[in-house]
């Protein structure tokens, strides 16, 4: 098995610390708001958008949209 999955220790792992996704019928807009605020990771500047990210997902929360 692992020659077929050489990385099945670092899944296991991941699954084992997994948790369960926020329950929200928003949560496909909160996972976009997430997304587009820390993407690309290169650009990511811990102090601005931690403010920025909570605002996103505070608006993905509220309906009010993304743009």
């Amino acid at each position: 098995m692992r020659q077929t999955f050489p990385f099945a220790d670092l899944l296991r792992k991941t699954l084992h610390d997994a948790v369960q996704r926020p329950q929200t019928p928003l949560y496909a807009d909160v996972s976009l708001a997430i997304s587009h605020t820390l993407h690309p990771m290169r650009d990511i500047d811990p102090d601005a958008d931690v403010e920025r990210l909570r605002r996103a997902v505070e608006r993905a929360l509220a309906s009010e949209g993304l743009l």
